[in-house]
């Protein structure tokens, strides 16, 4: 059981930094136990991972744990369609998993497809009260996807969210 719960916080972690997008204020940081480099942006580096029963408010099953393992491996592998339908199915299983919603906010943003990506950050936001970490990723999707769009000033306010969750006032 212990094995299960320690494979659910590795996923959770691969999962709400996998797909951020490499920026100024980056730098890569390394998770050992699951021997891959990621991108974390700087500010959050020393956040420590959720487990993904935290965040999603119900019991992530073997199934989600499969699904989500080969979404990422496809990611990895920049099949990016793939990776969006298997976490689609899985969000179909456990809809309320707001680390699902940002997995999948991340692989629109990189299909460039900005709107929707600000659309399934917002919705992971909806699932994500309280947890400030994944609040503030969330919000900084939608700051770099507004950026994108050519709205400064969008991404202006969506930055001053990601500021205030990060800085874990949780309150609004």
């Amino acid at each position: 059981m212990q094995v299960i719960v320690k494979k659910y916080a590795v996923l959770c972690c691969l999962f709400l930094v996998a797909c951020t997008s490499p920026g100024p204020g980056q730098r890569p940081v390394v998770l050992t136990s699951a021997k891959t480099m990621l991108m974390l942006p700087a500010s959050l580096s020393s956040q420590s991972a959720v487990s993904m029963d935290t965040l999603s408010g119900e019991k992530m099953t073997p199934t989600i744990t499969s699904l989500l393992e080969h979404a990422l491996s496809l990611y990895q592998q920049r099949e990016l369609e793939g990776a969006g339908a298997t976490v689609e199915r899985a969000l179909r299983i456990t809809p309320r998993a707001p680390a699902l919603w940002y997995f999948l906010s991340r692989i629109r943003y990189v299909q460039n497809n900005m709107e929707q990506a600000i659309q399934l950050a917002l919705r992971s936001n909806s699932f994500a009260k309280g947890h400030s970490y994944l609040m503030t990723l969330n919000w900084k999707t939608v700051a770099a996807a507004k950026r994108q769009q050519g709205d400064h000033a969008g991404e202006q306010q969506a930055l001053g969210r990601a500021q205030f969750y990060e800085l874990g006032d949780v309150t609004k």
